[in-house]
Formats: C-alpha cells, structure tokens, sequence
C-alpha cells in the first residue's frame, strides 16, 4: 500500500483558495445583515410645509 502525498505548493495554494472563499462568504453574510439604507442620525424629520408653489 503506497501513501500519495500532495506536494506542499499545490497543498497552500489550495489551503489560500478556501481562506479567500471563507473571508468572502463571511463578508457578503455580514453585508447582508445590514439594512440597505440607514437614515443619517443627524437628520430631522422635515416639520416646515412644502415652500415650492
């Protein structure tokens, strides 16, 4: 019974490869979890009338 052993180049190419997949996944989960649109804090609902006649 022989062993194959995966020469370590091809092994930390393909170890990057997953990394670089997790982080992204990771990124577009904590990307999706935000709201599309937050309204800024600063902001003040607009009590004045409509001045454009």
């Amino acid at each position: 019974m022989t062993i194959q052993i995966v020469p370590q180049d091809v092994y930390q190419r393909h170890e990057r490869e997953w990394q670089m997949l997790r982080e992204a996944i990771a990124k577009s989960q904590k990307k999706a979890d935000e709201p599309a649109y937050t309204t800024p804090k600063d902001r003040r609902p607009d009590s004045s009338k409509d001045t454009c006649q």
